[in-house]
């Protein structure tokens, strides 16, 4: 297991290379961030993370997040946009390791992205994402 976990890492690791120029030039800026509540975080997530020395902030609980925004959905409450910032956001980005972020939020190649990256980019993005 032990290899399938190195393999993994290094997926995010390159991902997160090819990543941060883009990041870096659009996130900050980004009228549809990502970045927002519900994250994309799941309990698989943060126990891997864990596992690697990762330290949860105190008062988050993705899973609770999870339900409520399930519970808002099925009443009608739930609104797609204008959500909080993701409680793993920092000053600098997200919080988790570089190389063990959330699958689903690891894997994300946006639309912004997709309109702006040369199809080279994207290619190899989509590869990447693949072997997570």
């Amino acid at each position: 297991m032990a290899n399938a976990i190195a393999m993994y890492r290094r997926a995010q690791r390159h991902l997160r290379d090819l990543f941060d120029p883009f990041t870096r030039q659009y996130c900050h800026t980004c009228t549809t961030p990502c970045c927002r509540k519900p994250a994309k975080v799941r309990a698989v997530d943060v126990m891997l993370a864990a596992a690697h020395g990762f330290q949860v902030p105190e008062g988050v609980d993705p899973e609770t997040e999870i339900a409520q925004t399930a519970m808002d959905y099925l009443n009608g409450s739930w609104q797609e946009d204008g959500g909080e910032p993701c409680d793993f956001l920092g000053e600098r980005g997200c919080t988790f390791p570089n190389d063990l972020r959330p699958y689903e939020c690891a894997a994300w190649i946006c639309p912004v992205m997709r309109q702006e990256m040369p199809a080279t980019w994207l290619k190899e993005a989509e590869q990447l994402t693949k072997k997570l």
